[in-house]
């Protein structure tokens, strides 16, 4: 999925986690909130975050 969407830009990946709760939209987007859990994913650091905007 990364490539998919950031391909050239990604200078470094890592695996991280933040405290909320997952849920799904309509259409099947995903989307978070406040919560207790532990939601899992990645940090991305991007070359040039000028190409983001």
């Amino acid at each position: 999925m990364i490539e998919r969407y950031c391909a050239g830009n990604v200078v470094d990946v890592k695996k991280a986690f933040v405290q909320g709760k997952l849920f799904t939209l309509p259409m099947s987007y995903p989307a978070m909130a406040l919560g207790d859990s532990k939601v899992y994913g990645y940090l991305l650091s991007f070359s040039n975050s000028k190409n983001f905007e």
